[in-house]
């Protein structure tokens, strides 16, 4: 019996989930069977992931698997580099080149943008706002799991490099690959569930520390990441206040508890109180603007590069459009996300905000009210 159109349309979502669930079991198998049988659950992921890709017959579908394959592929160089030969603060800057070029290589073959991943400024207020936060979310990281210091001499020459690691490698790299390439390119085939399944997937990969509460923890700020995303259109906050956690994790936080008498000590409550404030300001604005411009909360399902690419190459948010073309923010959402048919006056408008023939407005096929 042929599969019906909802079946057809829900298999790659039930495929994306199930892939998530094994990542998750790989991790744990890493960690608690032994690092071999780790490496071929993640290398047997690389490749049901590139044949899905082959095997898939919407783009969507074939979109998400290819950029999937960082995830399993990231376990995959850790384990299988020898990283025990160097300290472990190099370990972040091996396995990070080798994970950029392939997300530069898959994102060029997914045709993003630097603007697609949310590689622009923006607001940059805004943006160091949401940097501040990284203070309070290393803090709270730190009493959960108290890890060993990274780094053997507390002076500042021997902080500056580990910290820029961090901040690169962990900050910039992995909001690049999870909120950047993979929650938009989970859009089109999991809708309002992109954020959370982006938000699970880096939880998935923490999985290695064996704590339920760092676990529960990660999840949750990966998913205010994700919206923040979402709301803003850039990873520039999200990725200095992910590096700047980290830094507090691993190297100021230990320094902190080794010398709880110095004056950096005494000052670094106040200052965490103040960075956390400042994040959770920050995202509350992002979520003002989101609400005021009707911008959807959550991305409903259906987003397929064209008008939509459009408005992020021009930098213009839905209110600006909507003054220029006279169509209500709310509606260019609608139309945006294939959940209202764009009629020819509506093409004709849009055409001359952009600057472009009318044949370049190519909304998503029309799937009916939501």
């Amino acid at each position: 019996m042929p599969l019906s159109r909802t079946s057809r349309a829900s298999w790659p979502r039930w495929f994306f989930w199930s892939a998530l669930a094994l990542i998750a079991t790989a991790e744990l198998v890493t960690v608690l069977v032994s690092p071999q049988a780790g490496l071929a659950l993640h290398g047997a992921l690389v490749v049901g992931l590139a044949v899905y890709r082959g095997l898939a017959r919407g783009r969507a579908a074939q979109m998400l698997a290819l950029a999937l394959l960082i995830a399993p592929l990231t376990r995959v160089l850790t384990l299988a580099l020898p990283l025990g030969h160097f300290p472990p603060i190099a370990w972040y800057a091996i396995t990070s080149v080798p994970l950029l070029v392939a997300a530069a290589i898959i994102s060029h073959k997914l045709g993003l943008s630097c603007r697609d991943l949310g590689l622009h400024a923006g607001d940059l207020g805004l943006q160091l706002m949401l940097a501040a936060g990284g203070l309070g979310l290393g803090a709270a990281a730190y009493l959960i799991l108290q890890p060993a210091p990274l780094v053997t001499s507390w002076s500042w020459g021997a902080l500056w490099l580990p910290a820029l690691i961090l901040l690169a490698c962990t900050g910039l790299a992995e909001e690049m690959i999870f909120r950047g390439m993979l929650q938009w390119a989970a859009v089109p085939v999991l809708g309002p569930l992109a954020l959370l399944y982006s938000a699970l997937l880096f939880a998935a990969l923490q999985l290695g520390f064996l704590s339920p509460a760092h676990a529960c923890y990660t999840c949750g700020v990966g998913l205010i990441f994700a919206c923040v995303r979402h709301w803003s259109g850039s990873i520039i906050g999200i990725a200095l206040a992910h590096g700047l956690t980290n830094i507090m994790l691993f190297l100021l936080m230990p320094y902190l508890a080794a010398f709880p008498t110095s004056a950096l000590a005494l000052a670094a409550p106040w200052v965490i109180a103040a960075g956390a404030l400042t994040g959770a300001a920050a995202v509350a604005v992002l979520l003002r603007r989101a609400v005021r411009s009707g911008v959807p909360l959550q991305p409903p399902a259906g987003d397929l590069p064209g008008l939509r690419r459009l408005r992020l190459q021009s930098g213009m948010s839905y209110v600006e459009i909507a003054q220029r073309a006279g169509i209500p923010a709310r509606q260019l959402a609608e139309i945006e996300y294939g959940l209202r048919p764009i009629d020819s006056e509506e093409r004709r408008r849009l055409a001359g905000v952009f600057g472009v023939t009318q044949r370049l407005i190519v909304p998503p096929e029309y799937r009916g009210p939501p």
